[in-house]
């Protein structure tokens, strides 16, 4: 008897043309820089153009909003913002300081170096300008009302000055107490007037 032999042919699976990934192009969102109007990534944390540093920037209306009470005029603001801008340029502090001067608001000029002061407490055209302020100040103290020039010569007492004046009132007490001690008495009311006259000294008007 005959057998029949079954021969397995493997199948051959058709070839799969291969996958097509299909790209698409997607514009990357952008900030415009409020200083230079260069395109930054929204990520970006300063303009790669002029270097500002977005958390940093208030537009002007608003530096005016919090300046305009001490400056008295927008003029003096953007002055201002024309030194930072060009911050290295002698002849602009100048012409900011003298502006100052002019409109009487030496004040606004001084807290303005304060505040690169702040940041940066060693900036030499911080110091020298504060030292011409403070220079131009003193000519125009003569003309200022007598509430400024109290405050003005209202220096801090030194911290030893009431602990003289109280050591000095218990050698009194003790001496006039004891009278083998009166020497101790008179050096205590030395001390009394030597701390009473520190505190007039420091505190006169001007």
């Amino acid at each position: 008897m005959d057998r029949e032999i079954e021969i397995l042919i493997p199948r051959r699976e058709p070839k799969k043309a291969p996958l097509r990934v299909s790209t698409i192009e997607v514009p990357l969102a952008a900030k415009e820089c409020p200083k230079c109007s260069a395109k930054n990534p929204v990520a970006e944390l300063e303009c790669r153009n002029c270097g500002l540093v977005f958390e940093r920037y208030r537009p002007i209306e608003i530096l005016a909003g919090e300046n305009l009470e001490i400056a008295g005029s927008t003029d003096l603001i953007m002055r201002w913002e024309e030194v930072r801008n060009d911050y290295l340029n002698q002849s602009g502090h100048d012409a900011f300081v003298s502006a100052c001067m002019q409109a009487q608001a030496l004040p606004y000029a001084a807290k303005k170096y304060a505040e690169v002061l702040e940041v940066a407490p060693h900036e030499e055209i911080a110091h020298l300008m504060r030292r011409r302020i403070r220079g131009f100040a003193g000519i125009h103290l003569e003309g200022a009302s007598p509430v400024l020039n109290e405050v003005t010569w209202k220096l801090p007492l030194p911290s030893f000055n009431n602990f003289i004046l109280f050591l000095g009132t218990i050698l009194v007490v003790v001496g006039i107490g004891l009278p083998q001690m009166r020497d101790v008495a008179k050096l205590g009311f030395s001390m009394i007037v030597l701390s009473l006259g520190l505190r007039y000294f420091l505190r006169r008007p001007a």
